[in-house]
């Protein structure tokens, strides 16, 4: 299923409102492969996702491929794919992940998110490849005040 059908199925309000606000934005379009969707939970379960007693109650497994993440500009698109994915208790894994930004390569990526159902969430991105200084800064320079 497209990108746009996943962003309109996916049940945000049962997540902090990071993701729908901040993180669906940047993705611009691909393909999903939803490998397993849960929601099994009681509705007191499902209102309070984050206590780790209710963790279990949602759960998912996807693949993307063709996808665009965009910040800010055209110059800081990457497109590629994504081989796994998954949302399990309180993080979401992205892993097999790769993806072209200007004249950088990513050969190899992982992100892991923890905590997804607090309003600020700890990334933790690793990446493999070959980059070009400039499209490293370029995003840099869009969220902090790094001098040109």
């Amino acid at each position: 299923m497209t990108y746009s059908t996943v962003e309109t199925l996916f049940p945000a309000p049962l997540v902090a409102s990071w993701v729908e606000k901040d993180l669906f934005p940047l993705l611009r379009s691909g393909d999903v492969l939803l490998e397993s969707f849960l929601i099994d939970g009681k509705i007191l379960q499902l209102k309070k996702l984050e206590l780790p007693e209710n963790q279990a109650a949602l759960s998912m497994g996807f693949d993307c491929k063709n996808f665009a993440v965009l910040w800010g500009s055209t110059q800081g698109t990457v497109k590629g794919c994504v081989r796994q994915g998954h949302l399990e208790g309180r993080s979401v894994l992205v892993s097999a992940l790769k993806g072209v930004s200007g004249k950088s390569e990513i050969q190899e990526g992982l992100l892991k998110v923890r905590d997804i159902f607090r309003p600020h969430p700890v990334f933790e991105p690793r990446v493999r490849g070959f980059f070009d200084l400039e499209d490293v800064l370029h995003p840099l320079r869009a969220i902090s005040s790094l001098p040109d």
